[in-house]
This record gives structure tokens, C-alpha cells and sequence, in this order.
């Protein structure tokens, strides 16, 4: 049995997933429209899963997902953006997924279990990108490290300094990478990532 907060600002729309969840033999245990809400809740419930709404602009849910993240609490991020800004984000601040809003049931359902069972999930369509390549593609060590640290939602200048490099010599491994991988977004760059068992750290 899976145990699932949810926190949303819309009520009818907590509703709308909770019976989804339900029907599927998830259990709710509580709700959340904000940030606080969900820190406190998560705290005093203990969630396998926290499916939180994320909003770049509401530092007080932003917050909160790194307080949740930080003391174990599994995240998974909805968004209605397929931005690249968002999902980036969404993996800065320990969200172990990131799911569109109008993805489809059995989308959301898929990312809640895989979540749920310590692993992450990128929604198919959180950007319109090309098929992934293979998880055998070959790629040097330098490469898989750039590639870990992009998953983690790192910046090009934060993953210059961690790898004591240039930021031209960052973009220019992240642009080999894409040429290698037939991939053109760091969204299917996370997804390849985690499909090779590099993002799981």
C-alpha cells in the first residue's frame, strides 16, 4: 500500500487525483494547498510520496520540497510547464520525478510507483524532444559525469566548478553528448541519465 500527500492549491483537483490514486489501491493520507501545509503534513504523516504541484514563483512550495527531500520524503513534481526550466528545478530541489498536469492517468499512476519504490521518473512528454538513445550508447567518464550532474539539476557554470573546468568546456561535452545521443534537450538528457542508472544518487 502506497501512502500519498498530496498538495495542490486546487480542491477540486486534489479531489480529481485522489480518487486516481485511490482506484488504483494507493491510499491518501493528506492534503496540502502550500507549501507550509505540505512540510508540516509530511512531517507528521510520513508519506512514501509527496505529489506536489510546483510553482517556480512560490518560494514557499520550493522550500518546502527541499525540506521534504532533505529529511527522505520522496517527491514527485506536477507542473503544467513543460519548460526545461521547471524540470531542472524540480531535480535542484530533490524531486525524484517531474510529470506534466494533463499527462495521462496511467502516466502519473506509473511515476507514483516508481517514486514510491526509490527509483525516478521523467514524464514522456515534459518536453517535446527526440526518442532517447539507447541506455548502451558509449560515452567517456567525462561525459558520464556531466551527464550525472545535468540529472541532478545542476547549472553549466555549477557543474564547471564542481569538475574544476571551463563553462565553454561544460557546454561543449553537453553539445557532444546531444550529437552523440541523437538527444536535443536536457530533458531527455535526464531521462537517458536515469535510464543508465546515473541519476539515482
Amino acid at each position: 500500500m502506497i501512502h500519498i500527500l498530496l498538495v495542490d492549491q486546487l480542491r477540486l483537483f486534489r479531489a480529481g487525483l485522489a480518487a486516481l490514486l485511490v482506484a488504483d489501491g494507493m491510499t491518501v493520507v493528506g492534503e496540502a494547498s502550500d507549501g507550509a501545509q505540505a512540510a508540516t503534513a509530511a512531517h507528521a504523516l510520513k508519506p512514501d510520496v509527496v505529489v506536489l504541484e510546483l510553482a517556480l514563483r512560490d518560494a514557499g512550495v520550493l522550500a518546502a520540497t527541499r525540506q521534504m527531500t532533505s529529511s527522505g520524503t520522496r517527491v514527485l513534481a506536477l507542473s503544467a510547464s513543460s519548460s526545461k526550466d521547471y524540470l531542472s528545478q524540480a531535480l535542484r530541489y530533490g524531486a525524484s520525478g517531474y510529470v506534466l498536469k494533463d499527462a495521462h492517468p496511467q502516466e502519473l499512476l506509473k511515476a507514483v510507483r516508481t517514486v514510491a519504490e526509490g527509483g525516478r521518473h521523467i514524464g514522456s512528454d515534459a518536453t517535446d524532444d527526440a526518442p532517447a538513445a539507447s541506455p548502451e550508447v558509449s560515452l567517456t567518464p567525462r561525459q558520464r559525469e556531466v551527464l550525472q550532474l545535468m540529472a541532478q539539476g545542476r547549472t553549466t557554470r555549477e557543474i564547471a566548478g564542481l569538475l574544476t573546468v571551463s563553462v565553454k568546456t561544460v557546454e561543449t561535452h553537453r553539445a557532444q553528448l546531444m550529437e552523440k545521443t541523437k538527444i536535443r534537450d536536457v530533458a531527455g538528457l535526464v531521462r537517458l541519465a536515469i535510464r543508465m542508472g546515473l541519476a539515482g544518487l
